[in-house]
């Protein structure tokens, strides 16, 4: 996690949250170990990281609470057999998709899951569809 806080310190420091956020930032997790290996992270565990990371944003970045509102996406081996266990979780806003978006059918799954899960919490949140 220190790994990724600096990472984040030495892009971001400096920068205005205000007109990053207004030019669409997002940011996108990948583990250096899921790069091209197949492995991926545990839904948990990349929540973790995404957490972690809107930690640096408001504290180390003094974004406050601008750091909520920043898209944080998980990558790294995602899959249709495997993006709900991201998407289930609440603070990662969707995945970064490498090589399964060349698949059609792998994509149509994951495109699928993921407005599912977009509906369900935007039902939970009393949100119309």
């Amino acid at each position: 996690m220190e790994v990724v806080a600096t990472q984040l310190r030495g892009a971001l420091a400096g920068k205005d949250v205000e007109t990053l956020q207004s030019g669409g930032l997002v940011i996108a997790y990948e583990p250096v170990w899921a790069i091209g290996t197949g492995r991926t992270a545990s839904g948990a565990d990349a929540a973790a990281m995404a957490g972690a990371i809107r930690s640096t944003l408001a504290a180390d970045l003094a974004w406050g609470h601008a750091a909520e509102g920043v898209p944080v996406l998980y990558g790294g081996s995602v899959t249709s057999a495997n993006i709900a266990e991201f998407l289930a979780e609440p603070s990662i806003d969707g995945g970064l998709v490498g090589g399964a978006s060349l698949k059609p059918d792998e994509m149509a799954g994951m495109v699928a899951r993921a407005a599912v899960t977009a509906m369900a919490r935007a039902a939970a949140e009393g949100k119309p569809e």
